[in-house]
């Protein structure tokens, strides 16, 4: 979802193109809003149909999600509460879906009301972060400043320069201390007279880096403990998805994610409308009391327009880690619904448009999709570039041939994502340019074609072969976890009458 839209296991996407049609409400579309923040692209608009982009283009990365709400009135959210169930404290492993949000909630508006989630149940034993590993008799905390190095940070607390060089030099075989990043936190032990035991440095939300100083240094880097919680999610569409889940105090970070595994069959940016519902059954991860990221959706339902869509996370011996509906079929396809994620269509695949530039009738062999300039584009499907350049009207092109006899264009971006070049494979998901509006282009978007055999169809008509099932060997133990999730989901549901907007805690399922 890897770039932005980096790769799911099995091929999907985090923050990746969503899947369908534009709903056509008859309605003026809301002023847009464009702020660009720390590589995180977020339109925000008001009212119905407001759209968000939320994009990054560094290396391996999801996007930094924006916690900013749009003017429009506060979406009508309900939730069913479930028991509270004991947590699960465990090292911390990759998320399926995307780096960690920060963490704490993002700010509530005061017009929805939120009782209190229920409580969690207690850890199995302390996290890691939270309990030192140091004896000592005083503890010194902090984050990291601007432009700060840890010779600065050991020297201010007690070491001479000698010894700080020395000790940074001893660690370097395990970690370059040399390499800190702003924001991250430390604890520094000294005993009771001030001296100098060692320190903690948060490398990432992963791992933590220990050192004894004493006679001899020993560092190692261990893994970070989270207490784990499944949480049932619950929400009821007005205005926009993002909308809704800021509204129930959640990261933005999981919109996108709720978006990518209905890519296939859903398109967030055009197909959601009022009175959608979606329910989440989902991890959150804590150091003590503090929420500090997502874990695995492990269980999700999408009602649009009246049509329920159900996805649930499984792994087998011969099965790929992935999200499967209850009967097994996974909702992986060969190619995305979309190449771009929470935009809007602009111009549609027609026989005979006007042209606004040529001031001509002629064909319009694609879809539109209007977006801010940079916004990342990327592969509908696995493939390899043909062409990546600068082509006449059509601006800065990237051609793509797929397997069956597919081709897909990406016309008027504003420069090619590295290394994608003529020879080049891709795969699905992967960023391959960005946004602009290059050749006979009024505006910034992106003119997205497919070709058959040669012939332009209609990309929003397109039905994309599914990827593989739950392999023959794994559907007894997946109709067992299915059944599980599927209970959660369903006695949920059946709470959801008359209860306020909320989220509960529920019992973790093995």
């Amino acid at each position: 979802m890897n770039s932005f839209r980096f790769q799911w296991p099995g091929g999907g996407r985090i923050g990746g193109a969503a899947a369908g049609r534009e709903a056509r409400l008859g309605r003026r579309r809301p002023r847009r809003r464009h702020l660009l923040v720390a590589g995180a692209v977020l339109v925000l608009g008001g009212g119905f149909g407001a759209n968000a982009v939320v994009s990054s283009v560094s290396g391996g990365g999801v996007a930094a999600v924006l916690r900013l709400l749009s003017p429009s009135a506060a979406p009508n959210v309900a939730t069913a509460s479930a028991p509270s169930g004991a947590a699960t404290d465990s090292a911390a492993r990759p998320s399926l879906a995307s780096p960690p949000p920060p963490a704490g909630n993002p700010a509530q508006p005061p017009e929805v009301d939120r009782p209190a989630p229920a409580p969690a149940g207690p850890a199995s034993e302390p996290e890691v972060d939270r309990q030192p590993r140091i004896l000592a008799d005083q503890t010194r905390e902090g984050k990291i400043k601007a432009q700060e190095t840890f010779f600065e940070l050991l020297t201010k607390n007690g070491l001479d320069a000698r010894r700080a060089y020395a000790l940074i030099a001893a660690v370097k075989p395990t970690y370059n201390l040399n390499r800190v990043r702003q924001n991250q936190a430390y604890r520094v032990y000294l005993d009771r007279d001030g001296g100098f035991r060692g320190f903690e440095y948060f490398v990432d939300d992963d791992s933590v880096l220990v050192v004894h100083a004493g006679e001899q240094t020993h560092a190692e880097l261990s893994p970070i403990r989270y207490q784990t919680q499944q949480t049932m999610i619950h929400g009821s569409i007005s205005s926009s998805l993002f909308e809704t889940i800021l509204a129930l105090g959640e990261q933005a970070e999981l919109a996108l994610r709720v978006a990518d595994i209905f890519a296939w069959d859903i398109d967030f940016s055009t197909d959601v409308r009022s009175g959608d519902s979606f329910r989440l059954l989902v991890e959150k991860q804590r150091r003590g009391p503090e929420f500090s990221r997502y874990g695995d959706i492990l269980a999700a339902e999408f009602v649009n327009a009246g049509e329920v869509y159900r996805a649930l996370l499984f792994e087998g011996s011969k099965t790929q880690r992935g999200y499967y509906t209850p009967d097994g079929t996974s909702l992986r396809k060969v190619f995305l619904k979309s190449p771009l994620s929470f935009t809007r269509i602009s111009s549609h695949f027609a026989a005979r448009r006007f042209h606004p530039i040529l001031k001509v009738y002629r064909p319009h062999s694609g879809v539109d999709y209007a977006a801010p300039y940079g916004t990342p584009v990327v592969a509908l499907g696995a493939g390899q570039v043909e062409i990546a350049r600068r082509k006449g009207g059509n601006g800065n092109l990237v051609r793509l041939r797929h397997a069956d006899l597919y081709t897909t264009y990406y016309l008027h971006l504003a420069r090619f994502a590295p290394g994608v070049r003529p020879g080049a494979r891709v795969v699905q998901g992967q960023v391959i340019g960005y946004v602009g509006s290059t050749g006979l282009s009024t505006g910034p978007h992106l003119d997205f074609r497919i070709a058959r055999d040669g012939r332009f169809i209609n990309p929003l008509a397109l039905r994309a072969k599914r990827a593989a099932p739950v392999a023959r060997q794994d559907q007894a133990a997946f109709r067992r976890i299915a059944a599980a999730r599927l209970k959660q989901l369903d006695d949920a549901a059946m709470q959801l009458a008359g209860s306020p907007a909320s989220h509960a805690e529920g019992a973790e399922v093995n």
